[in-house]
C-alpha cells in the first residue's frame, strides 16, 4: 500500500489563534490576581485549548493504490476525517489570489495589497482539493514541485509547465 500524506496547514486562522492567546492571558492574569482557585480549575482548561488552537492542522493522505484520499485534521498524534473514493489523479496547480484592502483614517486611505499562491490537486473526475496556501512564490512551488515528485504528476502555474512527471522543467524568469 502506497500512501502520500501532506500536511496542508493549520486548521485555525492565525487571526483565531491569537485570539485564544490573548483571551487566555487575560483570563490567566485575572484569574491569579482575583482566585488561586479560579486559576486552578480553569488553568488547564485554557492550556489545552491553546495547544489544540495552536497544533491542529489539515492533512491530505492519498492512496494510490485504493484511489482513495483521506481528508481530515491531525493534533497531538491523533487523527480526524474520512476516506473519499476518486477515479484518477489528473495534476497538480497553483495560482496567485491577491487581496487588497483599503484603509481608511480621518486624514488619509491606504490601500493595503498582498498575495498568496494556493495550490490544488484535481483528480479526472473534476473534483479537486487544496493542498496548500502560501504568501511566498518560490516557498509554494518548492512546495508543490515536491508533491508532484511524490505523485509522478504535472505541475502547472497558470497554463505553464513548471514540473513535469519524470523529469524537472522549471521555468526561467522573464526578462
Amino acid at each position: 500500500m502506497k500512501i502520500h500524506t501532506f500536511e496542508t496547514g493549520p486548521y485555525f486562522s492565525s487571526t483565531s489563534r491569537f485570539v485564544v492567546f490573548t483571551l487566555s492571558a487575560v483570563i490567566f492574569f485575572m484569574a491569579l490576581a482575583n482566585s488561586i482557585l479560579f486559576l486552578i480549575l480553569f488553568g488547564p482548561l485554557l492550556i489545552i485549548a491553546a495547544l489544540v488552537v495552536t497544533f491542529q492542522q489539515y492533512f491530505i493522505a492519498i492512496d494510490t493504490e485504493k484511489n482513495q484520499y483521506y481528508d481530515g485534521t491531525i493534533v497531538f498524534g491523533i487523527k480526524s476525517g474520512s476516506w473519499h473514493p476518486y477515479s484518477a489523479l489528473d495534476l497538480l496547480y497553483f495560482y496567485q489570489k491577491r487581496y487588497s484592502r483599503k484603509i481608511n483614517s480621518f486624514a488619509s486611505s491606504t490601500t493595503v495589497r498582498s498575495a498568496s499562491y494556493d495550490g490544488y490537486l484535481r483528480f479526472t473526475d473534476g473534483e479537486k482539493i487544496q493542498l496548500i496556501s502560501e504568501p511566498d512564490e518560490k516557498k509554494a512551488i518548492e512546495l508543490m514541485t515536491e508533491i508532484a515528485r511524490k505523485l509522478n504528476l504535472n505541475l502547472y502555474q497558470h497554463d505553464e509547465l513548471i514540473y513535469e512527471a519524470g523529469r524537472e522543467h522549471r521555468q526561467t524568469e522573464k526578462a
